[in-house]
């Protein structure tokens, strides 16, 4: 797990010249086939383990009782193999829960699981040639287990109540070691406190230990007395399924910038407002936070800084120094947002506490922002320490106080990044330098945010949110050239059991876990949005295998939506709805009868009608389209239509009348869903193109309730371009995001405001796929028609460049416009058709000034 940053292996403390190990001569472990889910069923194969049995740590029934009420176990599993040379291909496999780390030979070579739904592991496969050496090998395992007091909530994980251990080691076709073998040892890591305050409202336990010497000599075999050894036991394991996307190298970023250092005090009399989940019973059983031994969070939220007389930082080949004072503080700031692991490596004159606070956010006074709890504590006696966290989160800043340590030599800190891999497949540049920023903003907020899944955000809540997924995995495909992590993250989404969801909807946010997901999945317009980003992905992909693979799972979700039609032929008092955090979420919005839910709803069945050539769906959402155009309407002619209402309800007579609300999300949902096309209501077009949005051109009506960010701001972009409003959209972008990146991270934002929320949100990556779609004109490709639409808009660009790597080859477009011609050069790769659609300046220029090729043909 953690106790060693990558680069520091060499330095760790203890006896690493003794490890205990087992030569292999030949194949000795039995044979065993595991399950996996094959097509709808599942099915015993030997595809994805040859050889390993599912393990986990020996508890009996009275000891599993009552690790079930600790907030996290740490185990460690250890293998030895003596090697006679380095082999030619060694592969590892291996599959776990909830949370696992591997060494071999003390390197960290891989952060898992590939998370997916309840019930199924993912499998890593990676090349680990490299990490093998003639002579005696460390394979080592180290694992958290969550326990049963989170009140079965969390955004993050599955929660299942036992962890597993699925791992063998492949050399040169020879299964050297694996699971279920008797060189396989396992030990309880003590040094991990099991009872700690939340990380936030919707993931697990911080991180606090008590850290003594040989505390992780485990990894190499060295187990104390406290760690000591014991045979694994066997368990039971999953349906497994491959991870098929890019599997994360994990790699060192330093933070090597000082921006301050001073002595610090904790000031125990300070006020300070509770924050909002601490007192939340939702979160935390009754008394929780009365038990807990200590509360690193709060110590940080009371800790004063001081600059002092005494205190001196000096540099050094070794690290920098903190003499003068017996409690410190060094602030570091990285070159990016970074989403990974904390690490550091530090040695202390005087036995202490050492706080390691990660930060994306400063406040307006330039300090930290305590919005959730970022702080990992470690008691550590005097000496030199190696530490890597086990939970991941997102950092700019790191900020160490040394509590009571004396002289500190801080020898090096920053992330172990573990963020998904770039390989360069998508690229964007212009002639406007803050666009370009932009760009890079966007695919920095993209990776940060993609791993296994498509996370809300990379610390706060790193669940897998629908409606967020949609707008992500856009980017993903256009900034990364990658559908991969969509694949999986649809799949993971499809995998859950109609019967056992309320009415055959799909969890708000997955893998995640809550009490009862038959009473209630969360959010029912997220299970819109998923099947709208279903039916995009297998277009842009081609995917029909997904597609028809979980037909019968889209079918009991339509099935059970339908359940909710009413009198009024449409979706009446749907639960938990959301449409934007603003006023469009509160009640009178949304009842009895959502408009912009009911259009989101249309134009899913009519989009799932098409990808299952259902002429019934099709039918059904054109007809609930009708019966909406004519209650939002109410009579009025279409020209004189400047906006309609959020909700309706049904008088006596029969009759659908709107209830007054309005919101600018409201109509943005409306419009994206096609309830009118464009030119049907031209004083609403004019409306929503000048008068609403976050910066609008002349003064909206005050009766219209504004956009919020999420995710309103978002579907009115979108909405925009499909409106071919593009210089708005344009002009937007900017007004929106480029404070954010004068103000933020680097990353951008989950709201137009600055407290309380992420500045480091997936959904928003989609800037990028405006300045790739909209502006250079580089669409999406179309996998099922295998046609690629090349559509610029200048939008006073003088000129902009561009690549997509798809499957056959490398998409490139470029163009120039300096008001007098226009000239645009186009390398499509073989098997597309390319279809054309040049700007609307090119209609006031002489045809001899217009120049455009497609692989070097001209076109006119």
């Amino acid at each position: 797990m953690h106790k060693s940053a990558p680069n520091f292996s060499a330095t760790m403390p203890g006896n690493l010249d003794k490890p205990r190990s087992v030569c292999y001569t030949g194949n000795t472990i039995p044979a065993r086939s595991v399950c996996r889910l094959k097509g709808n069923k599942t099915v015993e194969h030997t595809e994805l383990f040859r050889r390993a049995l599912p393990v986990s740590f020996p508890l009996t029934d009275d000891a599993r009782a009552s690790a079930l009420r600790e907030g996290v176990r740490q185990y460690g599993f250890h293998a030895a193999l003596t090697l006679t040379a380095r082999p030619a291909c060694a592969k590892l496999r291996i599959a776990g829960r909830h949370v696992f780390r591997v060494y071999i030979n003390r390197r960290i070579v891989l952060n898992g699981p590939a998370r997916t739904a309840h019930g199924y592991a993912r499998v890593d496969e990676l090349d680990v040639t490299a990490f093998l050496h003639h002579g005696v090998n460390h394979l080592a395992v180290e694992m958290l287990v969550y326990g049963d007091v989170y009140n079965k909530y969390s955004n993050d994980c599955t929660l299942e109540p036992d962890g597993f251990l699925l791992c063998e080691l492949e050399a040169d076709g020879q299964v050297l070691t694996a699971t279920g073998g008797a060189d396989w040892n396992a030990c309880r890591i003590a040094a991990r406190v099991a009872n700690a305050s939340r990380i936030s409202h919707s993931r697990e336990a911080s991180e606090i230990y008590t850290l003594e010497p040989g505390w992780d000599g485990w990894i190499m075999g060295e187990a104390d007395g406290t760690n000591g050894f014991c045979r694994t036991a066997p368990a039971s394991a999953p349906h497994l399924l491959p991870h098929t996307a890019a599997t994360i190298t994990p790699t060192v970023r330093r933070f090597s910038c000082v921006c301050g250092y001073g002595t610090c005090g904790i000031d125990r009399e300070a006020q300070l407002p509770r924050l909002f989940f601490e007192d939340n019973p939702g979160y935390y059983p009754a008394g929780y936070y009365a038990s807990l031994s200590e509360y690193p969070l709060e110590d940080c939220r009371r800790t004063r800084e001081r600059s002092d007389a005494g205190i001196r930082l000096t540099g050094t080949e070794d690290g920098l120094t903190l003499t003068g004072a017996e409690d410190s503080y060094i602030l570091l700031e990285g070159e990016c947002n970074t989403t990974g692991f904390p690490f550091a490596r530090f040695t202390c004159e005087k036995p202490g506490t050492v706080d390691i606070v990660r930060s994306e956010i400063l406040t307006p006074d330039g300090d930290f922002a305590y919005n959730h709890n970022t702080v990992t504590r470690l008691h550590v006696p005097a000496g030199t320490w190696n530490f890597t966290a086990m939970e991941a989160g997102v950092a700019r800043w790191l900020k160490l106080y040394f509590r009571g340590t004396g002289t500190v030599t801080l020898h090096a800190a920053g992330m172990l990044v573990h963020e998904y891999p770039d390989a360069h497949r998508a690229s964007f540049l212009c002639s406007d330098g803050d666009v370009n920023r932009l760009y890079d903003a966007a695919k920095r907020t993209l990776l940060c945010n993609t791993q296994d899944i498509f996370m809300d955000c990379p610390d706060r809540e790193r669940g897998g949110w629908l409606c967020d997924s949609l707008w992500t995995a856009r980017a993903a495909a256009m900034l990364l050239g990658d559908t991969r992590v969509e694949r999986e993250f649809l799949e993971t989404f499809l995998l859950t059991p109609a019967d056992g969801m309320f009415r055959g909807f799909f969890p708000e946010t997955y893998p995640g876990s809550k009490a009862d997901y038959a009473a209630m999945t969360g959010i029912t317009t997220w299970s819109f949005w998923l099947m709208c980003e279903l039916c995009e992905y297998v277009r842009r992909t081609g995917d029909t295998a997904l597609r028809d693979r979980f037909a019968d799972r889209v079918a009991a979700f339509v099935d059970g939506s339908r359940s909710f039609l009413g009198q009024s032929g449409l979706l009446e008092r749907l639960p938990w709805l959301f449409i934007d955090w603003s006023v469009s979420n509160y009640g009178e919005y949304q009842t009895p009868i959502s408009v912009p839910a009911n259009a989101l709803y249309a134009y899913t069945l009519a989009a799932l009608g098409g990808l299952y050539t259902r002429s019934d769906w099709c039918a059904e959402g054109e007809r609930m389209r009708g019966i909406l155009r004519a209650a939002v309407l109410d009579g009025r002619l279409p020209e004189t239509v400047r906006t309609f209402p959020d909700s309706l309800e049904r008088h006596p007579d029969g009759r659908l009348h709107g209830r007054g609300r309005c919101s600018e999300t409201g109509i943005a949902t409306c419009l994206w869903a096609d309830l009118f096309a464009p030119g049907e209501l031209p004083a609403l077009d004019a409306a929503f193109r000048d008068c609403m949005g976050f910066s609008p051109r002349f003064a909206p009506d005050p009766e219209i309730g504004r956009s919020q960010l999420f995710i309103g701001l978002c579907i009115r972009l979108d909405a925009l371009a499909r409106r071919g409003c593009y210089d708005r959209l344009y002009g937007e972008l900017n007004a929106l995001y480029l404070p954010q990146l004068r103000e933020g991270p680097g990353t951008l934002w989950e709201s137009v405001c600055m407290e309380n929320s992420s500045r480091c949100h997936g959904f928003t990556s989609h800037a990028g796929v405006h300045l790739v779609r909209d502006v250079l004109g580089l669409g999406e490709p179309d996998g099922l028609d295998r046609t690629l639409t090349v559509a610029p808009h200048p939008c006073g660009l003088r000129w902009a460049r561009g690549t997509l790597e798809l499957p056959e080859g490398v998409a490139a477009v470029s163009w120039r416009y300096d008001g007098d011609s226009f000239s645009m050069s186009c390398q499509i790769p073989d098997g597309y058709e390319v279809r054309i659609c040049p700007p609307r300046e090119v209609g006031m220029l002489e045809p001899g000034r217009v120049h455009i090729t497609v692989n070097g043909r001209e076109i006119r």
